[in-house]
């Protein structure tokens, strides 16, 4: 069930989280949560955060894209630990191509930026590509593709996925987070 706000239908600030707590509903008073779509087509982007509220104090930075395909929180707790979330929504390889592309090398840029800043960062969201066919070239020795770009990215600088499988009814399926 996916949730779809307009930027331009909240007034203010406090007008987006009262929309969005509601959607969040009475059984989660302690949570907040942020959003970004593209106002001028919301049904191709969106992507937010859910964060309990005894974290929201050590946000430093919240940052979205216009296109809604991107937004980034920015941590900072004590003894200096600085985390960068990351929930991404790539746009589809085969419609734009070069958007695609532009849109990895701004998400590699932001990633290196971070980590030459002293963040970990934890990078989520959907890739619209498919990491079980990137995986494939690279166990045949062919050469990947350009659409794979960020897993090329992100495998070279030993990022991992976390959640590789996803366990149903006792069967097993490959259901990668990126």
């Amino acid at each position: 069930n996916e949730t779809k706000l307009k930027k331009s239908t909240a007034n203010s600030y406090s007008s987006l989280l009262q929309k969005l707590s509601q959607k969040l509903g009475p059984n989660h008073p302690g949570y907040t949560a942020w959003w970004n779509c593209d106002d001028t087509n919301q049904f191709g982007s969106g992507v937010g955060f859910v964060i309990q509220n005894n974290l929201t104090q050590y946000i430093q930075r919240i940052k979205g894209t216009e296109d809604g395909r991107f937004i980034s929180i920015d941590f900072l707790f004590s003894g200096s630990l600085k985390y960068k979330f990351i929930n991404t929504y790539f746009p589809q390889h085969g419609r734009g191509t070069q958007h695609h592309h532009n849109f990895q090398q701004e998400l590699i840029k932001i990633i290196d930026y971070a980590q030459h800043q002293g963040y970990k960062v934890i990078l989520m969201g959907d890739f619209n590509v498919r990491y079980d066919k990137y995986q494939e070239k690279l166990l045949a020795g062919s050469r990947t593709a350009r659409k794979y770009q960020i897993f090329d990215y992100l495998t070279h600088n030993n990022y991992e996925d976390i959640h590789p499988t996803f366990s149903h009814q006792g069967h097993s399926y490959k259901f990668h987070t990126f």
